[in-house]
C-alpha cells in the first residue's frame, strides 16, 4: 500500500514577489515619510499649533463663494432700510441733520408709513445747536437777564428751539432702538451714554469665553437712550484681509456684555426678552469648559462661534432689500402706510459718510444691510453654525484622507494618483457642501483639499518628464516668438499648437525707427550693433511681457502680433499698451547709447486688428511661424503714416473699439495703397485713468476742429486750429491740418468731399 506524505498547502509568496514590494517601499520611503510629515503639519495647523496664512486665505475665498452662490438674491419684505442718501443730503443738507428733522423722519415713520419698529444705524452723541437755543440762553445769562419781554419770549419758544427735546419726546412715543459702536482705537475714550448692559458682569462666570473686548465706546446722549426702547451696536469684525464676514452678538466692555443692533432689534420685537447663552454640552454632564454655540433671543436661536461672533447671512448684492429715501418720506412722496408692520433700519449709503464696507458681496457694501441681512437671518433661522475653532471633521479629514494618501500615492501611476486625489477631495467637499446645505454648518475645505493637493503633487513628479519634452518641443517651435511664459502655458496642452496654418482674429503691429539711415551714417558699425542689439531686446522684451508674439525684424524695424499661438482675449489692449511701454523703451536706449549731438532716437508704430492668417510658413528650407492677410498689410501702411503724421502711434479703427477705455485722438480718414475702403486712424493718448484734465481739454477742441474741417466750415477748423497752438503749443499736427486748410481754402472740394486723404504710396 503506497505511503501517503502530507503536503503543506498554504500559499507561499513569491520570494521575487516580495524582493519587488520591498525594492519598491526603498524606493518609494522618502516620500511616505514626507508625506507624512506633511499631514503632520496640515494637523498643526487645524489644531491652531501652527497658522498657514494661504489656507485661511484660500478657506475665506471659498466660504466667500459659497455665500454667493447660495445667496437667495431677493429682499426681505419684513424689513426696509431707509437710506439717508446722496439726494437726501442735497435736499435736506449735509449730516448730521437737526434733531427736529430726525424726529419728523420718525414720527413719519410710525404715524404715516405704520414701522413696526424703528432701528438707527447712526449715533446722537452731540448736542444740537443748530436752532441758537444756546446762543439765546447766553445772553439770557447775561446782557439781557433784565430784560423780562426777552425772556418770555425765550421761554415761550423753548418747546420749539430745543430740538434734542423733540427727539426725546419723540423717542418715547414710539418702539427705536439706537445704535452705538465700540472701538479700540489707540486714543478710544467714551462719548455719550451706552444702554444697559444685555447681561452683566459674572455672566459668564467659571466659563473661559473670548469675548470681543473694547476700550472705547461713542454712545448716544443719555436723553435720547433713556427714551429709547434699547440700543445695540453696530461693529462688524473685518477678518485679516479686510473683509466684513462676521458681526459679534455680544461684546465685552468693562466687563459687562452688549448686544448687536439686530440682537436688540430682535429682542424687542418679542417684548424685550433677555438673551441667554447657549453651550455645547456633551452627553452625560455640564462642563464649565464648553464653548459657547447659540444665543436665545425670545424664540430665535443665533448660531456664534466661541467669541459670540455670527456669520452675516447675506441675501444678495448691494440693494437687494428695499431702500427708501430719507427725503421722499420727510416730502411726503411715498404711499401711506407703505411700511406697514415692517422692521425699518436707519442708516446712509452716502460715501462721504463712511459706512461702507467690504464684504464677499461687493468691495464697496453699505453697513445697514449688513444689519438688515442679520435681523432677516435671525427670523429665517438662516445664520450658518460656526464654531470657529476648527471642527473635528475637518481634523478627522486630515487624518484619514491624510495618511490614505501619504501611504498610498508612492505606489500609483501618475492617473490613478489624480483619480484617487480627486475622489478624496471630491468626498470631503460633498460632506462639506451637505454641511452648508443641510445642517447650516460652515466647514473650512482648504486644509484637506490643500493637503490633498500637495500630496497629488509630491507623488507625480516622476511624471513631469511628459510635460518637459512636450515644454522642449513648444520651445523649438515658438520659443524664438513666443514669450516664456507662454511657451510653458501652451506645452499644458501640446497637441493644440501644432503651427499648423488657422485664421485668428489677432492685433498686428510694425514699428520702425525713425532717421535710422541718416543716424546709421553718423555710427561706426561697432555702435550701429550695439544700437540694434539694445533697441531690438528692449522692444522684444516689452513684446513678451505684454503677451505678444515677435515675428521677425525687419531691418531696423520689428513686426509682433497678439492672439495667436495662445489666445489673448484683451490682444487689442496689450498691443497699445505694449506700444506705449515701447516709446519708454526707446527713449532708455538713447540714454544708454552715445549719440551725435542733436541726434534722436524714435519709433513709429502702426496696429491694426482683423482676421489674419497665422501658422508656421515658409519653404524645405526656412520656415517661420508668421501672420499674413490684409489686416497685416494695413498695420504696416499705419507705421509709414507716423512720420506723416508726426505721430508716435496709429491704431486701426477695429482696434480702437476693442478698447473702449482707451482715450485716443482721431487724426483722420484715409485711403491707402492698395485698398478701396477708407478708414479712420487714430492716436491713442493712454487709457481713461491716466488722462487729466489738459490734455481732455485739448482732446475736445481736436475734435471740434476735425468736424468743422469734415464739414468744409474753414473759419471754424481754422479758430479751432488756432486754440490749439495757442493753449498747448504748435505741434506739427496743427500745421498740417492749417496747410490743408489754406489750400481746400483756395481749392474748394466741392460738395461731395467725404474728408477722406488718399495715399497712393505705401
Amino acid at each position: 500500500m503506497p505511503e501517503f506524505v502530507a503536503r503543506d498547502r498554504t500559499p507561499r509568496r513569491d520570494p521575487a514577489e516580495s524582493s519587488s514590494v520591498l525594492r519598491a517601499f526603498r524606493r518609494q520611503w522618502t516620500r511616505v515619510v514626507f508625506g507624512v510629515l506633511i499631514v503632520v503639519f496640515a494637523l498643526a495647523h487645524v489644531a491652531g499649533v501652527v497658522t498657514l496664512s494661504a489656507v485661511e486665505h484660500f478657506d475665506r475665498l471659498t466660504y466667500d463663494m459659497r455665500v454667493r452662490l447660495g445667496a437667495p438674491q431677493s429682499g426681505d419684505p419684513r424689513i426696509a432700510i431707509v437710506d439717508i442718501d446722496e439726494a437726501s443730503l442735497a435736499r435736506v443738507g449735509r449730516w448730521p441733520w437737526g434733531r427736529n428733522v430726525v424726529a419728523d423722519l420718525t414720527d413719519r415713520l410710525f404715524e404715516r408709513y405704520g414701522a413696526r419698529i424703528v432701528a438707527f444705524d447712526v449715533v446722537f452723541a452731540e448736542p444740537d445747536h443748530s436752532s441758537g437755543l444756546r446762543v439765546l440762553d447766553d445772553l439770557a445769562a447775561g446782557r439781557l437777564r433784565e430784560d423780562a419781554g426777552f425772556l418770555q419770549t425765550l421761554e415761550t419758544m423753548r418747546g420749539s428751539l430745543d430740538h434734542d427735546a423733540q427727539l426725546a419726546r419723540t423717542l418715547a412715543r414710539h418702539p427705536v432702538v439706537l445704535g452705538f459702536y465700540v472701538s479700540n482705537d489707540l486714543d478710544a475714550r467714551e462719548y455719550g451714554t451706552l444702554p444697559a448692559p444685555t447681561l452683566r458682569a459674572g455672566a459668564f462666570a467659571g466659563r473661559p469665553i473670548d469675548f470681543y473686548v473694547w476700550r472705547g465706546h461713542n454712545g448716544n446722549l443719555a436723553a435720547f437712550q433713556s427714551a429709547a426702547l434699547g440700543g445695540g451696536h453696530f461693529n462688524s469684525i473685518p477678518d485679516a484681509d479686510g473683509i466684513s464676514r462676521r458681526v459679534p452678538m455680544l461684546v465685552e466692555y468693562r466687563g459687562n456684555y452688549y448686544e448687536s443692533l439686530s440682537v436688540a432689534v430682535l429682542r424687542h420685537l418679542e417684548g424685550g426678552q433677555g438673551v441667554k447663552p447657549v453651550f455645547r454640552t456633551p452627553e452625560g454632564g455640564t462642563g464649565a469648559d464648553n464653548p459657547l454655540i447659540a444665543l436665545q433671543v425670545g424664540s430665535h436661536v443665533v448660531p456664534v462661534d466661541e467669541r459670540g461672533a455670527a456669520l452675516v447671512p447675506f441675501r444678495g448684492g448691494r440693494g437687494t432689500f428695499a431702500y427708501f429715501s430719507a427725503v421722499d418720506l420727510l416730502e411726503d412722496r411715498m404711499q401711506p402706510r407703505s411700511l406697514e408692520g415692517r422692521i425699518v433700519i436707519v442708516g446712509t449709503s452716502a460715501p462721504g459718510l463712511f459706512d461702507l464696507r467690504a464684504t464677499p458681496m461687493a468691495s464697496v457694501f453699505p453697513g445697514v444691510e449688513i444689519h438688515a441681512n442679520l435681523v432677516s437671518g435671525i427670523l429665517d433661522r438662516s445664520i450658518k453654525a460656526n464654531r470657529g475653532a476648527r471642527p473635528f471633521s475637518e481634523k478627522f479629514a486630515i487624518v484619514v484622507s491624510g495618511l490614505l494618501l501619504a501611504l498610498t500615492l508612492p505606489f500609483l501611476s501618475p492617473l490613478r494618483s489624480v483619480v484617487l486625489a480627486l475622489v478624496v477631495v471630491a468626498g470631503f467637499l460633498v460632506y462639506a457642501q451637505a454641511a452648508w446645505s443641510g445642517f447650516g454648518t460652515y466647514v473650512p475645505v482648504a486644509a484637506p483639499v490643500g493637503l490633498a493637493a500637495l500630496l497629488l503633487a509630491l507623488n507625480v513628479l516622476h511624471g513631469y518628464f511628459v510635460e518637459t519634452r512636450a515644454r522642449r518641443r513648444m520651445a523649438q517651435l515658438f520659443g524664438e516668438y513666443v514669450p516664456p511664459a507662454l511657451v510653458n502655458q501652451m506645452a499644458e496642452d501640446p497637441e493644440k499648437y501644432t503651427g499648423d496654418a488657422k485664421n485668428e482674429i489677432i492685433t498686428c503691429m510694425f514699428g520702425d525707427l525713425r532717421n535710422f539711415t541718416s543716424l546709421a551714417e553718423t555710427l561706426d558699425p561697432t555702435a550701429l550693433r550695439r544700437l540694434l542689439n539694445e533697441y531690438f531686446t528692449e522692444v522684444s522684451l516689452v513684446i513678451h511681457d505684454h503677451r505678444g508674439t515677435v515675428d521677425k525684424y525687419l531691418g531696423d524695424g520689428v513686426m509682433a502680433f497678439w492672439g495667436a499661438p495662445l489666445p489673448d482675449p484683451d490682444h487689442a489692449r496689450n498691443a497699445v499698451r505694449a506700444a506705449l511701454a515701447m516709446q519708454d523703451a526707446v527713449r532708455r536706449v538713447e540714454g544708454r547709447l552715445p549719440f551725435q549731438p542733436g541726434s534722436t532716437l524714435a519709433i513709429g508704430i502702426g496696429i491694426n486688428t482683423g482676421l489674419a492668417s497665422v501658422g508656421d510658413m515658409g519653404s524645405r528650407l526656412r520656415r517661420e511661424y508668421t501672420a499674413i492677410g490684409d489686416p497685416i498689410n494695413l498695420a504696416a501702411r499705419l507705421e509709414s503714416l507716423t512720420k506723416y503724421y508726426n505721430v508716435g502711434i496709429v491704431l486701426g479703427a477695429r482696434t480702437r473699439e476693442l478698447i473702449p477705455e482707451l482715450v485716443c485722438r482721431e487724426l483722420d480718414r484715409v485711403r491707402v495703397k492698395g485698398k478701396e475702403q477708407a478708414v479712420s486712424i487714430y492716436e491713442p493718448l493712454g487709457f481713461e485713468a491716466d488722462i487729466g484734465q489738459t490734455r481732455a481739454e485739448e482732446l475736445r477742441i481736436w475734435t471740434q476742429m476735425l468736424r468743422a474741417y469734415r464739414s468744409q466750415d474753414w473759419d471754424q477748423g481754422d479758430l479751432a486750429l488756432m486754440n490749439l497752438k495757442r493753449l498747448f503749443g504748435a505741434a506739427e499736427l496743427y500745421a498740417l491740418y492749417s496747410s490743408r486748410i489754406a489750400y481746400l481754402r483756395q481749392h474748394p472740394p466741392g460738395p461731395d468731399w467725404d474728408g477722406v486723404t488718399m495715399f497712393d504710396r505705401k
